[in-house]
């Protein structure tokens, strides 16, 4: 076995609201920012241009008046592994299909993989090839 599982897969909120503003000109356009429940925005984490842009929309330059909107979601989060070769932790790469090791780029359950890794060392695309395996260029 290559990994060796730590926690489960679960599933987590994530909460998150914004305020935002339309604009009165353009249909469909306007601006947000990240905010609480309540609406209140932490102006000190804006970069320059948004903390402008959020004053202009506060004083209602062109804008309609504010809103929240709650974009709170629940998120799958994927089981955390551990690598038994080496104790790294692993990740799901999505290129790959497979899980990973952040620390040795071992991959679960294959010997090699059209990204380059091999068990071996080499390069694994070009075992693949060797092989007879047809990959495409995308």
């Amino acid at each position: 076995m290559a990994f060796t599982q730590i926690s489960p897969r679960r599933w987590e909120r994530v909460v998150e609201f914004r305020l935002e503003f339309d604009d009165l000109k353009i249909p469909g356009a306007g601006s947000t920012f990240p905010c609480d429940a309540d609406g209140n925005v932490d102006v000190a984490s804006l970069p320059e241009a948004a903390l402008e842009n959020y004053a202009r929309c506060m004083r209602g330059e062109g804008v309609g008046p504010a809103y929240i909107t709650d974009l709170s979601r629940d998120v799958r989060v994927d089981a955390d592994k551990r690598c038994d070769r080496c104790g790294g932790e692993s990740y799901f790469g999505r290129s790959c299909g497979v899980d990973i090791c952040g620390s040795c780029g071992r991959h679960e359950g294959l010997a090699r993989c059209f990204c380059g890794w091999s068990l071996s060392g080499r390069n694994g695309r070009q075992e693949l090839e060797e092989l007879g395996e047809v990959i495409d260029d995308d």
